[in-house]
Parts: structure tokens; C-alpha cells; sequence
């Protein structure tokens, strides 16, 4: 499925309009529905923030996987909070760099 239908059902399926979910990023309200008729694509950041809301991996959002990943939020949430416990904060780049390395860990151990 290619990333504008995926996008669509995801958005769907999280019960956002496409009004809310460009709030949430900061977007102004046509902005999704641009990424939705394929008419605009996201740049890598506002992809990962996409993902992130909805989520899911990035490669599920645009297709290159099947898989959903539907606990990332789970682990993301508690590598978040130990590292907030100790005082570091971790930014977008940190998160796609922890997700990377989540992900291949899962790859090659399990």
C-alpha cells in the first residue's frame, strides 16, 4: 500500500480527522489532505513525527513493510521515561536513532 492510502487508513483508524492530526504537528489544516491525495510528500522529520503519533514504524507509513508495529509506543514510552528519570532528554533524532537500533536488535535476536 502506497503512503498517502496508508496515511489515510491510519489517520482513520486513530479517529483523527485530518484537521487534528495536522495540529498535531504543527500543519496547516490542508496539509494532510495534500500528503493524502499524493499531491505532497513529508520530509524526513515530519514523517518521523507522523510514525510517531500513529504509532507505527516508518517503514509501515510508507509502505515498505506490513508490519505495524502497534507496541512501539509501549517500549518508546518506557526508554523515554528512564532516560527522563536520569535527566536526559532526547529529541526527534534521538528517537529515530533508538527506534533503529530497536529494530535491528529485534532482527537479529529474535
Amino acid at each position: 500500500m502506497e503512503f498517502s492510502k496508508r496515511l489515510k487508513a491510519l489517520r482513520k483508524e486513530k479517529k483523527l480527522t485530518q484537521i487534528k492530526l495536522a495540529s498535531k504537528l504543527n500543519y496547516g489544516h490542508t496539509a494532510i489532505a495534500n500528503y493524502e491525495s499524493g499531491r505532497n510528500q513529508p520530509n524526513i522529520n515530519d514523517l518521523t513525527k507522523l510514525a510517531n503519533i500513529l504509532n507505527v514504524s516508518i517503514d509501515y507509513l510508507v509502505g515498505n513493510s506490513d508490519i505495524q508495529y502497534t507496541k512501539e509506543g509501549e517500549w518508546y514510552q518506557n526508554v523515554y521515561t528512564k532516560l527522563k528519570n536520569n535527566g536526559i532528554s532526547i529529541n526527534i533524532s534521538d528517537y529515530f536513532l533508538i527506534n533503529m537500533i530497536h529494530f535491528y536488535a529485534n532482527v537479529i535476536y529474535f
